[in-house]
C-alpha cells in the first residue's frame, strides 16, 4: 500500500480523528473537503456524543460502511456540495429506517 508516495490527510473533530490516505497525484483540496464533509456527516448521523457514537458504530458497522460508500464510492473522491450531502444523508436515513 505504501510502496508509492502517498498524501495523508487527517482531521480532528470533536475527539474523533478521520484520515484519508491518497495517491500523491490527488487533488488535495478536494480530498480535504471530502474528509471534512465525511466527518461532519458522521457526526450528524451518529450525534456529537463521541462515546455513544463509538458504541453505535461498533454495534452497527454497516451504517458506517454505507456512509463511506456514499461519500467515497469505491474509495474514489467525488465533488459534493452541502445540498448533495444533505440529500445523501436523507436517502441513507430512509434506507436505514427501512432495514429496521
Amino acid at each position: 500500500m505504501l510502496s508509492k508516495p502517498k498524501v495523508i490527510l487527517w482531521l480532528h473533530m470533536k475527539r474523533v480523528i478521520g484520515t484519508l490516505i491518497c495517491e500523491d497525484h490527488v487533488n488535495v483540496l478536494l480530498a480535504a473537503n471530502q474528509l471534512e464533509l465525511l466527518m461532519n456527516s458522521i457526526t450528524e448521523h451518529y450525534g456529537s456524543d463521541v462515546e455513544m457514537s463509538a458504541k453505535l458504530v461498533n454495534e452497527k458497522p454497516e451504517e458506517l460502511h454505507m456512509l463511506l460508500d456514499r461519500f467515497l464510492p469505491c474509495g474514489h473522491l467525488q465533488f459534493l456540495s452541502e445540498s448533495d450531502v444533505k440529500k445523501e444523508l436523507a436517502e441513507l436515513a430512509i434506507l436505514l429506517h427501512k432495514q429496521t
